[in-house]
């Protein structure tokens, strides 16, 4: 599968798992370990993800849906 392919899926499958921002955010370790992702592919993931707003990264290591997410223009 090409790559960047692949990364897309993944980070679909990230934010379809990641809980919606006002609810409860979700620890990186559980995140990876619900989409079936090594520890270090979902932090480079949300870690993009969190830089283009599709991602919220709360304390203690901890994500949630970002605003963009929800936004429709």
């Amino acid at each position: 599968m090409n790559t960047k392919v692949q990364v897309l899926g993944r980070a679909a499958d990230i934010l379809n798992t990641l809980p919606a921002a006002d609810g409860t955010p979700m620890r990186l370790r559980d995140l990876a370990d619900s989409v079936g992702l090594h520890l270090s592919t979902t932090h480079r993931i949300v870690t993009d993800l969190v830089a283009a707003g599709f991602a919220q990264a709360h304390v203690g290591g901890r994500y949630s849906l970002g605003t963009r997410w929800t936004r429709h223009d």
